[in-house]
C-alpha cells in the first residue's frame, strides 16, 4: 500500500518548495525595512470581514 505524503508547503521531503528560501528572504527584507519607520495611520483599519481571513480592507498610513 501507498504511504500518503502529508502537504508542508514550505517544509521538507521530496517536494520541498523551490521558492521557500525567497519567501523568507523576501519577508525578511519587507518586515525589517517596515518597522525601522514608524507608522501613523489615519482612521480606524478596516478589516475585509471574510470568514477565515483577518486581513484589512483599508489601511490607509502618512
Amino acid at each position: 500500500m501507498k504511504e500518503k505524503f502529508k502537504s508542508y508547503k514550505f517544509w521538507w521531503g521530496v517536494h520541498f518548495c523551490l521558492g521557500a528560501h525567497l519567501a523568507r528572504l523576501e519577508l525578511e527584507v519587507s518586515f525589517g525595512n517596515l518597522f525601522q519607520h514608524e507608522i501613523d495611520l489615519l482612521g480606524d483599519p478596516e478589516r475585509t470581514g471574510a470568514f477565515g481571513i483577518r486581513g484589512f480592507k483599508i489601511l490607509v498610513s502618512i
